[in-house]
Protein backbone atom coordinates (compact mmCIF):
# COMPACT_ATOMS: atom_id res chain seq x y z
CA UNK A 1 0.00 0.00 0.00
CA UNK A 2 0.97 3.78 -0.58
CA UNK A 3 2.58 5.42 2.11
CA UNK A 4 2.23 8.77 2.55
CA UNK A 5 5.37 9.91 4.33
CA UNK A 6 5.42 14.09 3.20
CA UNK A 7 3.94 15.69 6.80
CA UNK A 8 1.98 18.55 4.60
CA UNK A 9 0.24 15.98 2.61
CA UNK A 10 -0.37 13.36 5.86
CA UNK A 11 -2.34 16.54 7.34
CA UNK A 12 -3.96 17.78 4.14
CA UNK A 13 -5.35 13.49 3.38
CA UNK A 14 -6.09 13.11 7.43
CA UNK A 15 -8.95 11.12 7.73
CA UNK A 16 -9.11 11.50 11.50
CA UNK A 17 -11.74 14.74 10.93
CA UNK A 18 -15.48 15.10 11.90
CA UNK A 19 -16.58 14.35 8.32
CA UNK A 20 -14.15 11.79 7.38
CA UNK A 21 -14.06 8.14 7.60
CA UNK A 22 -11.29 7.90 10.19
CA UNK A 23 -7.17 6.50 10.02
CA UNK A 24 -8.73 3.09 11.70
CA UNK A 25 -11.46 2.49 9.78
CA UNK A 26 -9.71 3.63 7.02
CA UNK A 27 -6.99 0.68 7.38
CA UNK A 28 -9.73 -1.69 8.63
CA UNK A 29 -11.17 -1.07 4.92
CA UNK A 30 -7.77 -1.37 3.32
CA UNK A 31 -6.85 -4.45 5.17
CA UNK A 32 -10.39 -6.26 4.07
CA UNK A 33 -9.85 -5.55 0.81
CA UNK A 34 -6.55 -6.87 0.55
CA UNK A 35 -7.87 -9.93 1.23
CA UNK A 36 -9.67 -10.15 -2.01
CA UNK A 37 -7.88 -11.47 -4.74
CA UNK A 38 -7.80 -9.05 -7.34
CA UNK A 39 -9.23 -5.58 -6.83
CA UNK A 40 -10.37 -3.80 -9.93
CA UNK A 41 -13.01 -1.73 -9.15
CA UNK A 42 -14.04 0.22 -5.88
CA UNK A 43 -17.01 2.55 -5.96
CA UNK A 44 -16.75 5.29 -3.00
CA UNK A 45 -20.65 7.39 -2.24
CA UNK A 46 -19.30 10.59 -0.51
CA UNK A 47 -15.70 11.67 -1.41
CA UNK A 48 -13.07 12.94 0.87
CA UNK A 49 -9.83 13.37 1.26
CA UNK A 50 -10.66 8.98 1.42
CA UNK A 51 -10.92 9.07 -2.43
CA UNK A 52 -7.29 9.84 -2.72
CA UNK A 53 -6.70 7.67 -0.57
CA UNK A 54 -8.19 4.39 -1.56
CA UNK A 55 -7.06 5.49 -5.16
CA UNK A 56 -3.20 5.70 -3.29
CA UNK A 57 -3.53 2.48 -1.54
CA UNK A 58 -5.02 0.36 -4.64
CA UNK A 59 -3.34 1.87 -7.39
CA UNK A 60 -3.92 -0.87 -10.10
CA UNK A 61 -7.87 -0.69 -9.14
CA UNK A 62 -10.11 1.83 -11.20
CA UNK A 63 -11.64 4.19 -7.92
CA UNK A 64 -15.35 6.31 -7.98
CA UNK A 65 -15.98 8.40 -5.83
CA UNK A 66 -19.91 10.37 -5.95
CA UNK A 67 -20.69 13.42 -4.39
CA UNK A 68 -23.66 15.25 -4.54
CA UNK A 69 -22.06 18.78 -2.61
CA UNK A 70 -20.79 20.94 -4.90
CA UNK A 71 -18.36 22.90 -3.02
CA UNK A 72 -17.20 19.46 -1.62
CA UNK A 73 -16.49 18.06 -5.55
CA UNK A 74 -14.76 21.26 -6.44
CA UNK A 75 -12.48 21.08 -3.10
CA UNK A 76 -12.17 17.16 -3.16
CA UNK A 77 -11.34 17.70 -7.10
CA UNK A 78 -8.79 19.93 -6.31
CA UNK A 79 -7.36 17.96 -3.42
CA UNK A 80 -6.86 15.07 -6.21
CA UNK A 81 -4.97 17.37 -8.58
CA UNK A 82 -3.06 18.50 -6.27
CA UNK A 83 -2.33 14.97 -4.38
CA UNK A 84 -2.84 12.07 -7.14
CA UNK A 85 -2.23 12.74 -10.65
CA UNK A 86 -3.10 9.14 -11.24
CA UNK A 87 -5.95 8.12 -13.98
CA UNK A 88 -7.05 5.64 -11.59
CA UNK A 89 -9.14 7.71 -9.50
CA UNK A 90 -12.28 10.19 -10.95
CA UNK A 91 -14.75 11.98 -8.62
CA UNK A 92 -18.03 12.73 -10.50
CA UNK A 93 -20.83 15.16 -9.04
CA UNK A 94 -24.26 13.93 -8.60
CA UNK A 95 -26.25 16.21 -6.92
CA UNK A 96 -29.11 14.48 -4.35
CA UNK A 97 -32.43 14.43 -5.45
CA UNK A 98 -35.82 11.93 -5.95
CA UNK A 99 -35.22 8.24 -6.54
CA UNK A 100 -37.09 5.35 -6.88
CA UNK A 101 -36.95 1.99 -5.69
CA UNK A 102 -39.05 -0.45 -4.85
CA UNK A 103 -42.05 2.03 -4.62
CA UNK A 104 -40.69 3.99 -2.44
CA UNK A 105 -38.89 7.21 -2.69
CA UNK A 106 -35.68 8.27 -1.44
CA UNK A 107 -33.07 11.41 -1.16
CA UNK A 108 -29.84 10.47 -3.20
CA UNK A 109 -27.62 10.97 -5.82
CA UNK A 110 -29.07 11.41 -9.35
CA UNK A 111 -28.82 8.57 -11.59
CA UNK A 112 -28.91 4.64 -11.59
CA UNK A 113 -25.57 4.49 -13.42
CA UNK A 114 -22.18 5.64 -12.44
CA UNK A 115 -19.47 3.84 -14.61
CA UNK A 116 -20.23 3.79 -18.57
CA UNK A 117 -20.34 -0.09 -18.61
CA UNK A 118 -21.53 -2.67 -16.44
CA UNK A 119 -18.24 -4.33 -15.46
CA UNK A 120 -18.45 -5.73 -11.98
CA UNK A 121 -17.65 -4.53 -8.64
CA UNK A 122 -15.58 -5.45 -5.54
CA UNK A 123 -16.23 -3.03 -3.29
CA UNK A 124 -18.70 -0.51 -2.52
CA UNK A 125 -17.80 2.00 0.32
CA UNK A 126 -20.83 3.97 1.51
CA UNK A 127 -20.41 7.06 3.50
CA UNK A 128 -22.95 9.35 2.17
CA UNK A 129 -24.94 10.98 0.94
CA UNK A 130 -25.27 12.95 4.63
CA UNK A 131 -28.06 11.64 7.40
CA UNK A 132 -30.51 14.25 6.54
CA UNK A 133 -31.27 12.58 3.97
CA UNK A 134 -32.61 9.85 5.94
CA UNK A 135 -32.13 7.12 4.02
CA UNK A 136 -30.45 8.35 1.10
CA UNK A 137 -27.80 5.76 2.07
CA UNK A 138 -29.86 2.81 1.55
CA UNK A 139 -30.66 3.69 -2.08
CA UNK A 140 -26.65 3.54 -2.89
CA UNK A 141 -26.85 -0.11 -2.53
CA UNK A 142 -30.09 -0.06 -4.51
CA UNK A 143 -28.31 1.92 -7.41
CA UNK A 144 -25.39 -0.57 -7.98
CA UNK A 145 -26.66 -4.19 -6.40
CA UNK A 146 -26.93 -6.07 -9.69
CA UNK A 147 -23.07 -4.84 -10.43
CA UNK A 148 -21.53 -6.13 -7.38
CA UNK A 149 -19.77 -9.32 -7.95
CA UNK A 150 -20.67 -12.40 -5.69
CA UNK A 151 -17.78 -11.90 -2.91
CA UNK A 152 -17.61 -8.19 -3.15
CA UNK A 153 -17.77 -6.09 -0.11
CA UNK A 154 -20.50 -3.56 0.51
CA UNK A 155 -19.35 -1.08 3.38
CA UNK A 156 -21.10 1.61 5.25
CA UNK A 157 -19.86 3.70 7.71
CA UNK A 158 -21.48 5.52 10.55
CA UNK A 159 -22.76 2.36 11.84
CA UNK A 160 -23.26 3.61 15.71
CA UNK A 161 -26.03 5.72 14.21
CA UNK A 162 -29.48 4.05 14.68
CA UNK A 163 -30.33 5.61 10.96
CA UNK A 164 -27.43 3.53 9.74
CA UNK A 165 -28.53 0.30 11.90
CA UNK A 166 -31.92 0.41 10.08
CA UNK A 167 -30.35 0.72 6.60
CA UNK A 168 -28.51 -2.57 7.32
CA UNK A 169 -32.05 -4.23 8.45
CA UNK A 170 -33.66 -2.76 5.34
CA UNK A 171 -31.10 -4.42 2.87
CA UNK A 172 -31.36 -7.47 4.61
CA UNK A 173 -35.20 -7.62 4.23
CA UNK A 174 -34.97 -6.72 0.36
CA UNK A 175 -32.48 -9.15 -0.26
CA UNK A 176 -32.74 -12.00 1.90
CA UNK A 177 -30.02 -14.73 2.07
CA UNK A 178 -27.68 -12.72 0.06
CA UNK A 179 -25.25 -11.12 2.20
CA UNK A 180 -23.30 -11.88 5.20
CA UNK A 181 -22.55 -9.12 7.73
CA UNK A 182 -19.20 -8.32 9.96
CA UNK A 183 -20.00 -5.08 12.46
CA UNK A 184 -16.46 -3.52 13.27
CA UNK A 185 -16.51 -0.77 15.77
CA UNK A 186 -13.47 1.36 14.68
CA UNK A 187 -14.27 5.21 14.64
CA UNK A 188 -17.70 5.83 13.61
CA UNK A 189 -18.06 1.73 13.39
CA UNK A 190 -18.87 -0.43 9.76
CA UNK A 191 -21.16 -2.44 8.68
CA UNK A 192 -19.15 -4.80 6.22
CA UNK A 193 -21.62 -7.13 4.04
CA UNK A 194 -20.27 -9.44 1.49
CA UNK A 195 -22.54 -10.46 -1.03
CA UNK A 196 -22.68 -14.46 -1.40
CA UNK A 197 -25.37 -15.04 -3.71
CA UNK A 198 -27.44 -12.79 -6.03
CA UNK A 199 -31.14 -12.80 -5.23
CA UNK A 200 -34.67 -11.11 -6.63
CA UNK A 201 -34.86 -8.20 -4.38
CA UNK A 202 -38.23 -8.61 -2.38
CA UNK A 203 -39.27 -4.85 -2.28
CA UNK A 204 -42.42 -5.40 -0.17
CA UNK A 205 -41.20 -7.02 3.02
CA UNK A 206 -42.92 -5.62 5.54
CA UNK A 207 -40.12 -4.93 8.01
CA UNK A 208 -39.10 -2.19 5.02
CA UNK A 209 -42.46 -1.02 4.43
CA UNK A 210 -42.86 0.24 7.78
CA UNK A 211 -39.64 2.10 7.96
CA UNK A 212 -41.26 3.45 4.26
CA UNK A 213 -43.79 5.17 5.70
CA UNK A 214 -41.99 6.69 8.69
CA UNK A 215 -39.61 7.97 6.77
CA UNK A 216 -42.10 9.93 4.13
CA UNK A 217 -44.14 10.87 7.14
CA UNK A 218 -41.04 12.35 8.64
CA UNK A 219 -39.74 13.86 5.20
CA UNK A 220 -43.31 15.55 4.90
CA UNK A 221 -42.68 16.98 8.46
CA UNK A 222 -39.25 18.39 7.61
CA UNK A 223 -40.17 20.19 4.59
CA UNK A 224 -43.11 21.74 5.65
CA UNK A 225 -41.28 22.95 9.32
CA UNK A 226 -38.00 24.11 6.63
CA UNK A 227 -40.73 26.60 5.12
CA UNK A 228 -41.61 28.08 8.26
CA UNK A 229 -37.85 29.11 8.85
CA UNK A 230 -36.25 31.80 7.53
CA UNK A 231 -32.93 33.44 7.45
CA UNK A 232 -34.24 36.46 10.04
CA UNK A 233 -35.32 33.78 12.53
CA UNK A 234 -32.10 31.89 12.49
CA UNK A 235 -30.01 35.22 12.66
CA UNK A 236 -32.18 36.15 15.68
CA UNK A 237 -31.59 32.55 17.07
CA UNK A 238 -27.89 32.66 17.06
CA UNK A 239 -27.35 36.38 18.01
CA UNK A 240 -24.23 36.75 19.90
CA UNK A 241 -23.19 33.23 18.95
CA UNK A 242 -20.18 32.36 16.72
CA UNK A 243 -22.33 30.16 14.70
CA UNK A 244 -24.82 31.81 12.53
CA UNK A 245 -22.98 31.58 9.81
CA UNK A 246 -22.81 28.05 9.73
CA UNK A 247 -26.55 27.46 11.49
CA UNK A 248 -27.47 29.57 7.56
CA UNK A 249 -25.83 27.46 5.65
CA UNK A 250 -26.81 24.25 6.86
CA UNK A 251 -30.62 25.27 6.35
CA UNK A 252 -30.07 26.63 3.15
CA UNK A 253 -28.95 22.70 2.24
CA UNK A 254 -31.61 21.09 3.66
CA UNK A 255 -33.98 23.81 1.98
CA UNK A 256 -32.30 22.86 -1.28
CA UNK A 257 -32.35 18.96 -0.64
CA UNK A 258 -35.99 18.79 0.66
CA UNK A 259 -37.34 21.13 -2.08
CA UNK A 260 -38.25 24.36 -0.02
CA UNK A 261 -37.86 26.89 -2.20
CA UNK A 262 -37.48 30.84 -0.87
CA UNK A 263 -40.92 31.70 -2.85
CA UNK A 264 -42.49 28.41 -0.24
CA UNK A 265 -40.80 30.78 2.61
CA UNK A 266 -42.24 33.75 1.52
CA UNK A 267 -45.50 32.54 0.84
CA UNK A 268 -45.73 31.53 4.54
CA UNK A 269 -44.73 34.60 5.78
CA UNK A 270 -47.39 36.77 3.72
CA UNK A 271 -50.03 34.46 5.02
CA UNK A 272 -49.09 34.81 8.32
CA UNK A 273 -51.05 37.55 10.22
CA UNK A 274 -50.32 36.20 14.01
CA UNK A 275 -48.85 38.60 16.56
CA UNK A 276 -45.29 38.52 16.80
CA UNK A 277 -44.92 36.41 19.90
CA UNK A 278 -47.50 33.42 17.98
CA UNK A 279 -44.93 33.19 15.40
CA UNK A 280 -41.90 33.16 17.06
CA UNK A 281 -43.52 30.37 19.24
CA UNK A 282 -44.77 28.12 15.64
CA UNK A 283 -40.97 28.93 14.29
CA UNK A 284 -39.21 27.48 17.75
CA UNK A 285 -41.46 24.65 17.29
CA UNK A 286 -40.12 23.87 14.04
CA UNK A 287 -36.83 24.53 14.66
CA UNK A 288 -37.26 21.84 17.72
CA UNK A 289 -39.13 19.58 15.24
CA UNK A 290 -35.68 19.92 12.94
CA UNK A 291 -32.76 19.96 15.70
CA UNK A 292 -34.38 16.80 17.15
CA UNK A 293 -35.08 14.76 13.70
CA UNK A 294 -31.17 15.05 12.78
CA UNK A 295 -29.77 15.79 16.09
CA UNK A 296 -28.10 18.94 15.27
CA UNK A 297 -26.23 19.42 18.72
CA UNK A 298 -24.26 16.46 17.69
CA UNK A 299 -22.97 18.34 14.84
CA UNK A 300 -21.71 20.99 17.74
CA UNK A 301 -24.98 23.56 16.94
CA UNK A 302 -26.54 23.65 20.42
CA UNK A 303 -29.77 25.02 21.16
CA UNK A 304 -30.31 28.85 21.94
CA UNK A 305 -31.59 29.23 25.31
CA UNK A 306 -34.90 31.22 23.83
CA UNK A 307 -35.66 28.01 23.11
Amino acid sequence: MHKILDFEMSDRLNLNTDWSIGETAFERIATLLLRVPTIERILEFGSGPSSIRLAMAFPEAEVLSIEGDWQNFRENTDLMRTFWDKRNLLIKYRPVTLESYGDAEFLTYEGRTFWNDQKEMDCVIIDGPPFYTLRGREACLYQVYDQIKIGGLVILDDFRRSYEKQIVENWLSVYPSSFTVEIFQEDHHLAVLRKIKSVTPCWDAPYRLSDVQTVSATRSRIAKALSHIDDVYLSDLTKGTNWETDMIGLFNTLRNIYGVTPERIQEFADRTIRPTEALKKKQNACYITIADTFCLNKMGIKQHPLL
